[in-house]
């Protein structure tokens, strides 16, 4: 009879003698330091990204994110014209409203003089 902690192993299987076999993702993390060896030091970000990269996003991907970043790069400056556009508007919209605002208050107060 298997116990409970030979069932739950986070990322490994419970084998029949109570080993734990590592699979997936902590089998390649620890296959990655074995192959650093004893003195290696622990990865730094560079090297963690690149090699977290290599194995677990498909190149097709970081293509498409490549792409699509420099096309928002390429459009960020039409993005700011448009953005100075909708505030033009809004500024003009904002005196014609305080406009309309002014004219309702004095034939307000002209029709209560009355």
């Amino acid at each position: 009879m298997q116990t409970l902690a030979n069932l739950y192993a986070s990322g490994s299987q419970a084998t029949p003698g109570g080993q734990a076999s590592q699979t997936g993702p902590t089998a390649q993390w620890d296959a990655y330091k074995a192959s650093r060896g004893d003195e290696a030091e622990e990865p730094d970000w560079a090297e963690f990204t690149a090699a977290f990269r290599e194995n677990f996003v498909p190149a097709a991907i970081m293509k498409m994110k490549r792409d699509e970043f420099r096309t928002l790069r390429q459009d960020n400056l039409s993005d700011h014209a448009n953005f100075q556009s909708m505030v033009n508007k809004a500024l003009k919209s904002e005196v014609d409203n305080q406009r309309v605002e002014a004219n309702r208050k004095r034939k307000a107060a002209a029709f209560q003089n009355k």
